[in-house]
């Protein structure tokens, strides 16, 4: 993943980029018990063969080195990008269908592209210049990045229904405001879109707020962060699916102060993390509901730090845990470190990032293969 000029990256997506880049992380194998608001749960070490995953490499588009992962659909095709060795803004969006790479290109006068989500019928969304390196949405069609909307100063896509709409974020002007975006294809002009802002935290000072998607689901409804100067910092936001697209707060755990929503799945369960203090965060899940109660996932013995990331539709999730973020996966509300659940074919890899799960429970994400960058996707072992 490679940063662009002018583009504004929330908390996951910034240690996302950090760990992809630095290429430096610890794995922690202790484990944790956890106090919950509601219960207790109680995390103990997973033998290796509980959970068991075989790791398929996914190897750059031709004539690039290195790989990036960000998301795969329930047919097991997976987006994501390829950069070259030389690195700079020169990234090509790359779709990989049975492992086989496909580079998605870039618009006519571009310098870069890509590919970020993907529907299950293979519709393909992400990001792309113009030759001026600033992202705006695209849609990928015949192996080139089209536009749908170039009004912005900075697009981008977080995910693509079922039903072919675009959301995410769209910036407005240098130095703007972040305006959660739904894109839909106007049905009388196949190939343009309408981009409707969906609303903003209103805060009761008056003062101006801070609204950003990280996440949709297939009926439309949306997860991110909202702030303002009444919320005392970051707190996770909830878009409805309604007609009017109804912004909820969610609560967080006892005397948290602030949070963020990073996945939701399709029965409307959120996750995310909570914020205990400076040195302290848990993830956690927001079941489905008009009230949203939320509840801590556990983490490995010893350990205050980890996110939820991503949530399919069985309710596996996937995140971080510990100090060096290990990837994890939460399965049955216990928790197992993905690097330490590997089979023979995990020789030479080292797990960084994990980006996306299908409701098969494939994960998706990007690590080092014998010290190259490499997009990885993890099939459960049955």
């Amino acid at each position: 993943m490679t940063r662009k000029r002018g583009r504004t990256f929330t908390n996951y997506q910034k240690q996302t980029f950090s760990m992809v880049h630095s290429m430096h992380f610890s794995i922690y194998k202790t484990s944790f018990t956890t106090i919950l608001g509601i219960g207790i749960y109680l995390a103990s070490v997973q033998p290796a063969s509980a959970v068991v995953y075989h790791v398929d490499e996914l190897r750059p588009a031709p004539g690039y080195a290195y790989s990036n992962a960000s998301q795969i659909n329930d047919s097991r095709d997976v987006v994501g990008s390829s950069s070259p060795a030389t690195g700079g803004f020169k990234n090509i969006g790359t779709l990989w269908q049975g492992l086989t790479p496909v580079n998605l290109g870039k618009t006519d006068k571009g310098n870069y592209s890509e590919a970020t989500a993907i529907n299950n019928f293979g519709k393909v969304g992400g990001e792309a210049d113009d030759g001026d390196f600033r992202p705006n949405v695209v849609a990928f069609q015949g192996r080139v990045a089209k536009f749908i909307d170039k009004g912005a100063n900075n697009s981008h896509v977080v995910a693509v229904t079922d039903g072919g709409s675009f959301i995410g974020n769209y910036l407005k002007g240098f130095g703007g405001t972040w305006f959660p975006t739904l894109w839909t294809e106007d049905p009388r002009k196949r190939g343009e879109y309408r981009h409707l802002f969906l609303p903003m935290y209103q805060d009761p000072t008056g003062a101006s707020s801070y609204n950003y998607i990280n996440d949709a689901n297939n009926s439309g409804a949306a997860v991110g962060q909202v702030s303002g100067v009444s919320l005392g910092g970051d707190r996770p936001g909830f878009w409805n699916n309604d007609a009017a697209h109804t912004l909820s707060v969610l609560p967080l755990l006892s005397n948290d102060w602030g949070g963020y929503a990073y996945g939701v799945n399709d029965t409307g369960t959120v996750v995310g993390v909570s914020n205990q203090g400076i040195f302290s965060s848990m993830p956690v899940v927001w079941a489905a509901g008009a009230d949203h109660p939320v509840t801590a996932l556990p983490l490995f013995p010893g350990e205050v730090q980890g996110q939820a990331a991503k949530i399919n539709n069985a309710g596996q999730i996937i995140g971080f845990h510990g100090d060096g973020s290990a990837p994890a996966v939460w399965i049955n509300d216990q928790i197992f470190d993905l690097q330490s659940s590997l089979d023979q074919s995990g020789a030479g890899w080292q797990l960084l990032v994990v980006s996306d799960i299908n409701n098969s429970g494939q994960i998706v994400g990007t690590g080092q293969l014998n010290g190259q960058t490499r997009a990885f996707v993890l099939t459960p072992v049955e």
